[in-house]
């Protein structure tokens, strides 16, 4: 049986991303949860495959994961915190969930 791997990163989800989470046709669900749970056991998430950093500087410190046609909308908050006796390396906020489209990134 494999080890279970533990989350390095507290997840902080934003009411966006839960509406958009609450959203997803079933059958996408468990991809991007997985995805999801991908950035939350990595030492870096920025450095996941897949991830790319927002250009734009209204997104300044957010970055971007890629699942099928959906994209992950998160950031990282580093510092550690002690959260029910486990001790994190800082947040992970979600913060959107979005179909790829024309017009995802205007």
């Amino acid at each position: 049986m494999p080890e279970k791997q533990t989350h390095k990163w507290l997840l902080q989800i934003t009411k966006k991303s839960q509406e958009d989470a609450n959203e997803l046709p079933p059958n996408d669900r468990l991809a991007v949860f997985n995805s999801i749970r991908e950035l939350l056991i990595a030492e870096n998430p920025y450095a996941v495959q897949g991830v790319k950093k927002l250009l734009d500087k209204k997104f300044q410190n957010s970055r971007r994961q890629e699942q099928g046609n959906w994209r992950i909308f998160f950031m990282i908050v580093p510092g550690e915190i002690v959260h029910l006796k486990h001790q994190y390396k800082g947040k992970l906020v979600l913060i959107a969930i979005m179909r790829r489209t024309e017009s995802t990134y205007n």
